[in-house]
């Protein structure tokens, strides 16, 4: 009888300090919520440090802030509002109303940006309203910028479309690169075709590059090409122009304008003071003198 306690006894004290089984992954399962008020570590080893209305799914993390959801696997919002990370291993770091809806997608913060669509490992750093779809495609930041191209890029701006795979919008604003392996920069440049590279300066109206590896350059200021670091020789078309002229010529023709605005002040001066001695003898010889 009395082993039969002593073993009672002992399998009591074994399964108090025994580590607790986890029966229910989907449950909450080893989760923890640091603090804050109305917060949710409701999947398994999910993690919510604190702030207000913040929910964290299976294996993933909430930092703070206030009415967050990382309620991808993985996922993780560092904080800020309203922001979701719904994608596998997907990041929002902070900001308001920003979605990484994708897998391992990433958005730094910023407002109302979001990466959707097919854009698996794709990245938004930041700004207002930009959206990322293509599959590993970026936009740095800017407002209302789109890439739906895979692998596409939109450095900053605003308006601005890299379409195309692989295709590139430098920034500047309205300008679209729609063409794979094209690039657009500057102001209401347009890269339709493959392979265009299309500029635009800060001149008002549309320009486009619409045929296949073609090369667009909007300069309404003149065009130069220098040939060495001194920046002396090489060629440039002048504003207005249609044809290539050396850069030596230029200068040699803006010195001769600077001769020619010389000699037209002398000659205005020689003008004037001759019409003094006029007036001076009509004077005289009105005096009878």
């Amino acid at each position: 009888m009395r082993k039969v306690l002593l073993m009672a006894l002992v399998l009591v004290v074994v399964s108090a300090c025994s580590t607790p089984v986890c029966t229910d992954p989907a449950a909450g399962c080893y989760a923890v919520v640091g603090g804050g008020y109305a917060n949710t570590a409701g999947g398994h080893s999910a993690v919510v440090g604190g702030g207000y209305a913040n929910t964290a799914d299976r294996y993933a993390i909430v930092g703070g802030g206030y009415a967050n959801t990382a309620g991808g696997h993985s996922a993780i919002v560092g904080g800020g509002r309203k922001n979701s990370a719904d994608g596998y291993a997907s990041v929002v770091g902070g900001g308001y109303a920003n979605t990484a809806g994708r897998y391992a997608a990433v958005i730094g913060g910023g407002w109302h940006n979001a990466a959707i669509g097919d854009g698996d490992h794709a990245v938004v750093g930041g700004g207002l309203s930009n959206t990322a779809k293509g599959y590993a495609a970026v936009i740095g930041g800017g407002r209302g910028n789109v890439t739906d191209g895979d692998y596409a890029v939109v450095g900053g701006g605003r308006d601005n479309a890299a379409g195309g795979d692989y295709a590139v919008v430098g920034g500047g604003w309205n300008n679209s690169a729609d063409g794979d392996y094209s690039f657009a920069a500057g102001r209401w440049a347009k890269a339709e075709a493959d392979g265009c590279f299309i500029w635009g300066d800060s001149a008002d109206g549309v320009v486009v590059c619409s045929d296949e590896n073609q090369t667009v350059f909007r300069s309404s200021g003149g065009f130069y090409i220098y040939t060495d670091n001194t920046l002396s020789n090489g060629v440039y078309i002048p504003a207005g122009g249609n044809a290539w002229q050396a850069i030596g010529d230029r200068d040699a023709i803006l010195e001769l304008e600077a001769l020619i605005r010389e000699l037209e002040a002398r000659v205005d001066d020689l003008e004037a003071r001759v019409a003094a001695l006029e007036q001076r003898s009509l004077c005289r010889e009105a005096r009878g003198d």
